[in-house]
C-alpha cells in the first residue's frame, strides 16, 4: 500500500521517516486520509488546522449557508469499540461479536452495529467542533440508509452538506440547519447516508437586533 502527496507516491521509507515524527495515530490517520483524498490530498505533515478549517470553529446559525460543505478526518472502528458498544447497548448478537459464527454469514467475518456506525458519524460531526457553544438540540433524522457494513479496522470518514437552512419559527433567537451527512469507509465506499436537523442559536447581536424589534412592536401606542 502506498500514499499519495499530491501527484508523487510516497514508498514505505518516507512513510516511515514520516511516522517517527508523528504519533502512530496520526501517522495512520493521516495516511488514511492521504488515501481518500488521492492526488488531491495536502501533504502528510499538514495537521494543523487551515485558516478555512479555523474558522469554522464556533458557527452559529446565520454563518451556514446552503451547499456549504465539511469535511472530518479518518478515524478507525476497532474491535474495542464494537465490544463496548455490544455491553453499551446490550446487542450481543453473534454477527458482531462471534467470529466463527460471523464466517458463515454474507459477512464473512464480525461487522459493526448499524447504529455504532451511525454513532461514529455523529462523533464525527461533533469532532470538527464548530456549534460546541451553538447547539441547541438535535431535531431529527430522516432518509437513514446503511448502504455496506463496517467492519473492525477498518477508517471511516464523514462529508456533509448543507442542503437547507431557516429562522425558527418558535424561537426567535434560533434557527434549524439541515445537513446531508455520507460516510465513506478507507475504500471510499459509502457506508451510511442521512439527513439530520440541527437547532442553532443565533449569534448575540443578531439575537439583540430581533429582542429589540419585538420590544418595540409589543409597546401599546401612548393614548
Amino acid at each position: 500500500m502506498f500514499a499519495s502527496q499530491g501527484n508523487v507516491a510516497l514508498g514505505w521509507e518516507d512513510q516511515n521517516t514520516l511516522a517517527y515524527e508523528l504519533s502512530c495515530q496520526e501517522f495512520l490517520t493521516e495516511i488514511a486520509r492521504i488515501e481518500f483524498q488521492g492526488s488531491q490530498a495536502r501533504s502528510i505533515r499538514e495537521i494543523s488546522l487551515t485558516d478555512e478549517e479555523a474558522r469554522w470553529k464556533e458557527m452559529f446559525f446565520e454563518d451556514f449557508h446552503v451547499g456549504m460543505k465539511f469535511e472530518s478526518k479518518p478515524r478507525v472502528v476497532t474491535s474495542e469499540n464494537v465490544k463496548e458498544f455490544a455491553e453499551l447497548k446490550g446487542d450481543k448478537n453473534q454477527l458482531h461479536l462471534d467470529p466463527e459464527y460471523a464466517k458463515k454469514t454474507i459477512f464473512g467475518r464480525n461487522i459493526a452495529h448499524g447504529l455504532l456506525t451511525l454513532g461514529v458519524a455523529l462523533g464525527e460531526w461533533y469532532s470538527l467542533d464548530v456549534t460546541r457553544k451553538s447547539v441547541v438540540s438535535f431535531v431529527d433524522i430522516n432518509n437513514l440508509f446503511f448502504r455496506a457494513p463496517i467492519f473492525p479496522g477498518d477508517f471511516v470518514m464523514l462529508e456533509l452538506e448543507v442542503i437547507a437552512a431557516r429562522p425558527s419559527r418558535s424561537h426567535s433567537d434560533s434557527g434549524l440547519v439541515t445537513f446531508k451527512d455520507l460516510m465513506l469507509s478507507q475504500k471510499a465506499e459509502k457506508v451510511l447516508e442521512f439527513e439530520r436537523k440541527l437547532m442553532l442559536m443565533r449569534r448575540k447581536k443578531e439575537r439583540g437586533k430581533l429582542e429589540q424589534f419585538r420590544v418595540h412592536f409589543s409597546k401599546r401606542p401612548e393614548s
